[in-house]
């Protein structure tokens, strides 16, 4: 059954945290927004004078931790009784046997208080709810502030060759690029001589710390539609010069290295020889590397720091929960779903921890995010995904590649019937008041209303006899007069609630398993059979470009239509006063 999933008003308990700093200088509200909510904390640090194993020789101890229904306990540390693992000055408990005896020997070190989620230990702490979870999956659980790593762009500005040693008469060289997994080339040389020349600029995404290398490849292709490499040369990234601002980079000789194949031993070797490319490269740091959709992209600092504005202040969120989520996993024969958010702004992304085994879970945790000033290449945005994705699946505990890609919404140019269809309501209602204003036009030309068609006519025909030259000065202000009028008409319907984001537009509720399957099937597509693969792919191909322009125009119709639907409560009244100075002015 599909959930409701209409804007409903909450009354949370909220409005309790600490306030960090004073004055007008003070940074921010500690959990402010979400309800604080107490938790006993019990921090393990160490144990000492244990009993040793008297046949084994050995003690391996780990904590349980027992309060009411709930158990949980430290993992094993080998002959080294030092957990450290969940800030207060910790004491020393003294050991007692099962029957509640003091054993006259050993000591336990522990720090135990009450606290809130605004704890600094919260985010690594282990929490009551996670003790249906493996103990090498608990890490996989909790909160997480992740600083994505600083993107640049890599130009490379490949200029001549200089004595080539050419293996056929014709000469078509061009020189190919690698960095990491992207592979880029120029055109052939229009010049056929053993000095081409290119002129072209290849751009690439480099993530800090820059651990790649650059590799240039000059190649020929001969007459039989072979390809022979003439040269190669490769510099590390962390060797590029960096360019702040839009200056001149000057063109260096870079000597190729050759790669010679001995056919009698069918080895290779690298030798030196005396070949040359001419090229620029320069790490370009006066621009901002698109990671988002141009079109709602929260960070357009460029990577060069010294160029970033002040900041003009914070944006806090408070994360409380989630009712009515749907199953997706099974745990003991049974449906069930462990849940967590991930926000992004800029730079910065969180995670909250897992909510283990519920359907309706409560986080209630809070995030800082400082904001910039914006600042007034899409192709290059996929690989700057590509980077942030890998980049943030080695963290601890680790961002799954879809959820990078799902939150940087990289998968727009892909085609799937879900999306089409939602691009297709988007249109439709978008152009839903030309539709309307049509049919009423329509009604008064078809006499369905014959009062208001007759006094339309009666109005029509008094303007033509009296003053036929002001006829195109009566029709000028008759638009601005009639969006005037509608918005009268709708002031009563408009929306009293805050605008949210419309959950059944993307319609991910309406769609089947055939949908889900093309959906998430690769690119290209792994289904069986050539001519199929084949001409599936070409027809997702050309769907997506038709999508994406639909989606774009519908983007732009949208934010035309929110000044009749009210979504900004600002919008419909300042359109409303500029209607009605247009329509006096005329």
């Amino acid at each position: 059954m599909a959930q409701n999933v209409a804007l409903k008003e909450i009354k949370p308990n909220i409005g309790k945290g600490r306030v960090t700093g004073t004055g007008p200088d003070r940074l921010t509200s500690s959990h402010d927004l979400v309800e604080e909510t107490y938790y006993l904390f019990v921090r393990v640090v160490k144990v000492k004078e244990l009993p040793w194993n008297a046949a084994l020789g050995i003690c391996d101890p780990f904590v349980e931790i027992k309060v009411g229904n709930y158990k949980g306990r430290t993992s094993y540390l080998e002959n080294k009784p030092d957990w450290n693992e969940v800030p207060l000055a910790p004491q020393w408990y003294k050991l007692d046997d099962k029957n509640g005896i003091y054993l006259g020997m050993g000591e336990l070190m522990l720090a135990i208080w009450f606290g809130t989620q605004a704890d600094e230990v919260f985010p690594n702490a282990w929490n009551s709810d996670l003790t249906i979870v493996n103990g090498d999956s608990i890490v996989n659980t909790q909160s997480k502030v992740y600083i994505q790593p600083k993107l640049w762009y890599l130009r490379v500005s490949i200029v001549d060759g200089q004595d080539l040693v050419s293996k056929s008469k014709t000469t078509e060289v061009y020189v190919k690029a690698n960095l990491g997994f992207v592979s880029l080339k120029t055109r052939i040389s229009s010049n056929k001589s053993l000095n081409p020349k290119w002129g072209e600029d290849l751009m690439f995404v480099a993530a800090e710390p820059f651990d790649e290398s650059l590799i240039l490849t000059v190649v020929e292709k001969l007459e039989d539609k072979t390809e022979v490499t003439l040269g190669k040369y490769e510099i590390p990234v962390s060797k590029v010069s960096k360019r702040n601002l839009p200056e001149a980079v000057g063109a260096k000789w870079y000597d190729l290295k050759q790669v010679v194949t001995e056919e009698s031993s069918g080895q290779a070797k690298d030798a030196k020889f005396a070949t040359k490319l001419s090229m620029k490269v320069s790490l370009d740091g006066g621009y901002h590397v698109f990671d988002e959709p141009v079109h709602v992209s929260s960070d357009f600092r460029p990577t060069y720091k010294a160029l970033w504005p002040g900041t003009i202040g914070r944006l806090e969120l408070g994360i409380l929960g989630a009712t009515g989520l749907i199953p997706m996993k099974s745990r003991n024969g049974r449906e069930t779903t462990d849940a967590y958010c991930v926000a992004k702004y800029g730079p910065k992304w969180i995670r909250t921890r897992t909510a283990v085994d519920t359907f309706a879970p409560k986080w209630n945790e809070q995030y800082v995010w400082e904001i910039y000033e914006p600042y007034s290449l899409d192709s290059l945005r996929q690989q700057a995904v590509e980077i942030l994705s890998m980049r943030l699946t080695r963290t601890e505990p680790p961002l799954r590649k879809e959820v990078v890609e799902c939150m940087l919404d990289a998968d727009t140019h892909k085609w799937s019937m879900r999306s089409a269809k939602a691009n297709f309501e988007r249109l439709k209602a978008v152009f839903g008041v030309f539709v309307n204003a049509w049919k009423v036009f329509d009604d008064l030309r078809k006499w369905r209303n014959g009062l208001l068609s007759l006094s339309v006519v009666f109005a029509g025909l008094i303007v033509l006899v009296f003053s036929p030259t002001e006829i195109l000065l009566f029709g000028l202000p008759f638009l601005p007069l009639y969006c005037a009028c509608l918005l009268f008409r709708r002031f009563q319907k408009l929306p009293k609630d805050p605008p949210f984001m419309n959950v059944k537009l993307s319609l991910a509720e309406s769609v089947n398993a055939d949908d889900l399957d093309e959906e998430f099937d690769s690119f290209p597509s792994s289904k069986q059979g050539d001519v199929l693969r084949m001409r599936y792919d070409r027809l997702r191909s050309f769907a997506a470009k038709i999508m994406h322009m639909i989606g774009d125009l519908a983007c732009h119709g949208e934010r035309i239509n929110s000044l009749w639907s009210g979504e900004d409560p600002r919008a419909p009244k300042i359109f409303l006063f500029a209607c009605l100075e247009v329509a006096n002015k005329s």
